[in-house]
């Protein structure tokens, strides 16, 4: 049975306090950071919906878990070492006969954890709560921006796009509304109808009432644009909502889930679909696995440089972290350039790897 020494289970106690220090401070930096993004946006001018605009936030809570996680890792680790090794600690446990492994084992069984927490976080649940934060933040400028229909303009609403010669508080004229859409059986239409007169009604938190009168209908096919169904009518009444199943609109793979990722593998046949899929799922797999490696090298580094202040290891994990980021956005423009390297996105970790056993065994090792 393993034993876990008392000097594990402070280095862990210590370690955690600034892990939980450092994500509360990091988390609340991105946060804000999204916060005046969103409320800094041009689409906003007449105020933010509080229903979509918590939504917005919310379902980007695992987006900024994403970003601050290896941060607080590399930081609290850097952190931990630096601050017992100030109070001569140690030194103090290397004369008590605990070697370097000894003292972290505990800390590489959280790495493992954390990894496998990680990879479900990247893989399963920020695809799809970004998505879902996108949505909102969509929703939300929608409903802020279509209120006040501009006239002389056409102005996307939902799917819709509508233009008017005249507005006059909620009434308009000369009135045009357009909307692609596809039939059942796969025909691309373009549905328009034109107006003499309309008025429009904001349904909070919903959509549009559009109420139109004296005009016509018009359904043209796009592939047979001499096929014209046309109609007309008296007094035509239309719902825009801002919200719309994500399953009508095309979703990039980012967005999807690691189980959709691997459903649509199976059946897609287009070269570059395919790899730019299995390229993501790498990815993703890639961002588990880097976790243990920040903790590896981490660990390593901060030891090597043990006797150096705080402000040296913060400095060093920022740098770290920025080489390793630098490598992952070098790998992608390759991959961009070549598709067959779909692999490349592990060359980062790779190199990490070997980077910590080099000092490990080379440097670490005979301190």
């Amino acid at each position: 049975m393993l034993r876990i020494f008392k000097i594990e289970v402070y280095l862990s106690k210590v370690f955690f306090r600034y892990f939980f220090l450092s994500l509360f401070v990091f988390s609340g930096i991105f946060f804000l950071f999204s916060f005046f993004k969103v409320i800094s946006s041009n689409d906003i001018v007449n105020g933010i919906s509080p229903y979509y605009f918590i939504r917005t936030i919310i379902y980007l809570i695992p987006n900024i878990l994403i970003i601050t996680i290896p941060f607080s890792v590399v930081f609290s680790i850097f952190f931990t070492v630096g601050d017992i090794s100030l109070r001569g600690e140690v030194i103090a446990i290397k004369v008590g006969g605990f070697s370097y492994f000894e003292m972290v084992r505990l800390l590489f069984f959280y790495a493992v954890i954390f990894s496998i927490f990680y990879y479900i976080l990247a893989n399963y649940i920020e695809p799809v709560c970004s998505l879902k934060s996108r949505e909102y933040l969509r929703i939300m400028m929608n409903r802020m921006t279509n209120v006040n229909i501009k006239p002389r303009v056409f102005q996307k609403i939902s799917t819709f796009v509508i233009y008017s010669s005249d507005v006059d508080g909620n009434f308009m004229k000369d009135v045009i509304m357009l909307r692609d859409f596809e039939s059942k059986n796969g025909d691309k239409h373009i549905f328009k109808v034109e107006s003499k007169r309309g008025e429009f009604r904001f349904v909070k938190e919903k959509g549009l009432d559009i109420f139109l009168s004296d005009g016509t209908i018009m359904d043209i096919t796009k592939e047979s644009s001499d096929i014209l169904n046309k109609g007309s009518f008296k007094d035509y009444y239309v719902f825009i909502p801002f919200e719309f199943k994500e399953a009508n609109y095309s979703i990039p793979y980012k967005h999807m889930s690691g189980t959709e990722l691997n459903r649509i593998l199976r059946y897609e046949n287009d070269f570059k679909k395919k790899m730019a899929i299995k390229k993501e799922i790498f990815s993703r797999i890639n961002s588990g696995i880097s976790i243990f490696l920040f903790f590896l090298v981490s660990i390593i580094l901060s030891f090597y440089y043990e006797r150096e202040s705080k402000y040296f290891s913060f400095f060093s994990s920022l740098i770290l972290l920025f080489f390793y980021y630098s490598l992952l956005i070098i790998s992608d423009v390759i991959f961009r350039k070549n598709n067959h390297l779909v692999m490349i996105s592990f060359i980062p970790s790779i190199f990490m790897l070997f980077f910590g056993f080099y000092f490990y065994f080379f440097k670490l090792r005979f301190k």
